[in-house]
């Protein structure tokens, strides 16, 4: 393996077994080993893609980061990969087809076995990493074959220095310095990949066209990018299938992976059929298709945001509801009602995705509804939180009762169902409890927040 200098110590390349030939310890100050089940299944599903692609001769793990002490040597940095590729190891060897690689003392019966959540984390992962395992040469030894090419691939930058101070200043270097992808930068290089693996395209197609996709991606306003899986496509996805909505993460990319049309599936040849037409939570064939999702969903949510704002604008700062005037760049400004407000274009966004944005736009009925249901919580609630709008979405408030409407909407056939879902709109329904003055920010009176919200109300009255 190759040699790489590094500013404050010897790096170099070395594979798993080189690795684990080395004196490693896990020393007692480091954090409890507690790889979740998600991160282990991931990590079997990729060692499975790693080991079936004849391409792929080399697959780099990250790096590992150790301080010489005395004989040994201390992970500063990659304890929870090493100590997960040993569990793997173990049950690889124990269903009798693969070698007993030699793992280090400091790994195999280590101080760190004696925290109690390093002890639980490791008989969980051990015992489905094993059931996985099991499952996969259940009929055929042959089907297991990728896992074992897949470890031989395993690669890692390895860094040692002379004591645990400077480890630990290449750890905070590292942290500091380097700038960790973004999920949507995961999904890029997923998505070029598989463009990679077409096999209707020359090799020369497929090469310009990736490079005029990176070219046409780059130019893109990348925190923007962010930003709509963040906020709007990885929320929508979550709470149509019922589920609680949080940022979006490198754990969450298996929502906008898509489906590799050699796979040979059913649902990947509708996807196939449906080209470019895309439906959030609906699969789409890997590849190019996804740089047009986001491309799709980037101009959907702009042009819906827009409308929205011009028309709530109408709403709130006219005076045709009795003097009941709100100054939208005032109400903005507040945290609980920018919850609400994202609540309702994502809410928005799910019924044009499914029903059309002209038919949004050709019935205010569906924009009142839709702003009606997002408005609520805001109205109802002194403090308003994103977990607070997770419980709302869910119908997990105690003190509102409400549908879903994401999964009313995914649910509905025509868009007029979603006016069927009666809204507690009643004056009394609509009252809030006692403000506590924690929820003012700072050089805001209380009656003007008050006069404000009871204002929303009166138009959410008006409106129903």
């Amino acid at each position: 393996m190759k040699n790489e200098v590094s500013s404050a110590g010897i790096a170099k390349v070395v594979s798993l077994e080189e690795l684990l030939d080395m004196n490693l310890d896990i020393p007692s100050y480091q954090r409890a080993y507690k790889w979740t089940v998600r991160s282990v299944n991931l990590l079997i599903n990729d060692l499975k893609e790693i080991g079936e692609d004849a391409y792929c001769k080399e697959y780099r793990l990250g790096t590992i980061i150790v301080a010489a002490n005395n004989e040994k040597l201390e992970i500063v940095d990659g304890q929870q990969r090493v100590v997960t590729l040993v569990l793997l190891l173990k049950a690889l060897h124990s269903v009798g087809d693969y070698r007993n690689f030699k793992i280090p003392q400091g790994i195999e019966r280590g101080e760190y076995l004696s925290n109690e959540v390093t002890q639980k984390s490791i008989i969980r992962n051990y015992n489905l990493i094993l059931s996985r395992i099991r499952k996969m040469r259940f009929r055929d030894k042959k089907l297991i074959e990728p896992m074992f090419k897949a470890v031989d691939k395993l690669s890692f930058v390895f860094v040692r220095v002379d004591n645990i101070a400077e480890a630990f200043q290449i750890f905070d270097s590292q942290n500091y310095r380097g700038r960790k992808l973004n999920p949507h930068d995961l999904l890029k290089a997923f998505h070029l990949r598989c463009m990679s693996d077409e096999k209707s395209v020359s090799n020369e197609d497929k090469m310009r066209s990736k490079e005029l996709t990176v070219v046409n991606w780059e130019k893109r306003n990348q925190k923007e990018i962010h930003r709509l899986f963040d906020k709007y496509l990885h929320r929508i996805y979550r709470w149509k299938l019922r589920l609680p909505a949080g940022s979006f993460t490198e754990h969450d990319l298996d929502e906008f992976k898509g489906i590799e049309s050699q796979w040979g599936f059913s649902y990947g040849k509708r996807a196939e059929k449906a080209e470019e037409n895309f439906q959030i939570g609906q699969a789409f064939i890997a590849g190019r298709a996804f740089f047009s999702f986001v491309k799709h969903y980037e101009d959907l949510k702009d042009e819906l945001c827009a409308y929205l704002e011009e028309e709530v604008k109408k709403l709130f700062e006219n005076d045709k509801n009795g003097g009941d005037k709100i100054i939208f760049k005032e109400v903005m400004g507040w945290i609980g009602f920018r919850h609400a407000w994202n609540l309702f274009e994502c809410v928005c966004l799910s019924f044009v995705d499914k029903f059309s944005l002209e038919t949004f736009k050709g019935n205010y009925e569906y924009f009142a509804h839709l702003l009606e249901w997002a408005m609520i919580i805001r109205v109802r609630k002194q403090r308003v939180s994103f977990a607070g709008i997770n419980k709302y979405v869910l119908g997990l408030d105690e003190g509102i009762n409400v549908d879903n409407m994401f999964a009313v909407i995914d649910q509905a056939r025509l868009p007029s169902e979603i006016l069927e879902r009666a809204l507690p709109l009643d004056e009394k329904s609509l009252t809030r409890n006692k403000a506590d003055p924690k929820d003012y920010p700072q050089g805001i009176q209380q009656g003007s927040s008050k006069d404000n919200w009871d204002r929303l109300k009166n138009i959410l009255i008006a409106l129903n």
